[in-house]
């Protein structure tokens, strides 16, 4: 779906109910399919085809559907090589930020074994679960705030911060506090409930993040500041990957959680800081 669902169409024209509507449309199919076919473990193979079935129909259809909105002509090349270049950087970042995201489970296997890898792989679907709650917002809010003056979308975001933070302080807290049970209501397995400790550690993400989304998702995007937001986010990708090869080196699974949370913080600080400079 991420590759055929053109998402960011829809976006730009602020019709975001299509967009909620196909990723729960998806997410239903999968749900349903999952009491239909999976009747016993050794059908634990069709779960990735099912999930993946659900988007790939989705994206069909959405993409299908995108087309009414379309009058075709023939494309300026001038203007598409000047797009193409301006948006570059928007997809080195995103590949900036995939490299320190994906990496974890992969680096965390080399070290550790299969095993271990896993166990972290389950635990950090919950906290990019938590991270999803702000996606829809910002997705939402892109379209309108992109028009406006980079003084007004600076005192927009000025004005959310604080009700953002206090989100995911909340989010945050719950994960800490609950970390054991959470683990045993979603997972009811004792090997992963007994890594708790690792779920209060990324758990931190889901307060970090809220923030530095807000500035490297919506602002710097906003206000057409692509480069900072490149640097922010391959920079850190960057520095990730070194600390967390040497953390989980030394300490493991705990290293990698470490990291994790580490690298949110930095990017978090790092916009925070450009984010104030624009101000000036």
């Amino acid at each position: 779906m991420e590759a055929i669902f053109p998402t960011w169409f829809f976006q730009g024209i602020e019709q975001m109910k299509v967009i909620t509507f196909m990723n729960i449309t998806a997410k239903a199919f999968f749900t349903f399919a999952i009491f239909i076919f999976i009747l016993s473990p050794n059908d634990y193979l069709l779960v990735p085809i099912l999930n993946g079935l659900g988007f790939i129909i989705s994206g069909i259809i959405g993409f299908i559907y995108s087309l009414k909105f379309l009058d075709f002509y023939k494309p300026d090349i001038k203007q598409s090589v000047y797009i193409a270049k301006e948006s570059c950087s928007l997809l080195v970042s995103n590949l900036a930020v995939s490299l320190y995201t994906s990496s974890n489970v992969l680096i965390l296997g080399f070290f550790g074994g299969d095993v271990i890898a896993g166990v972290y792989a389950s635990i950090e679907k919950l906290v990019i679960a938590s991270k999803s709650i702000y996606m829809p917002l910002y997705q939402a809010l892109f379209p309108n705030i992109s028009k406006k003056s980079p003084e007004e979308i600076f005192f927009l975001i000025k004005k959310i911060t604080i009700p953002i933070a206090i989100l995911g302080f909340l989010i945050t807290l719950t994960i800490v506090l609950l970390a054991k049970n959470i683990l045993n209501f979603v997972y009811d397995d004792e090997l992963i409930s007994s890594y708790y400790y690792i779920l209060q550690i990324v758990g931190l993400i889901a307060f970090f993040s809220s923030l530095n989304m807000l500035f490297v998702t919506l602002y710097f995007p906003a206000i057409k500041k692509y480069k900072i937001r490149v640097k922010i986010l391959v920079s850190s990708g960057i520095f990730h990957l070194f600390l967390v090869v040497i953390l989980t080196n030394f300490f493991s699974i705990i290293g990698v959680a470490i990291s994790a949370s580490i690298t949110e913080f930095i990017i978090l600080i790092y916009a925070y800081i450009l984010y104030n400079k624009q101000k000036k």
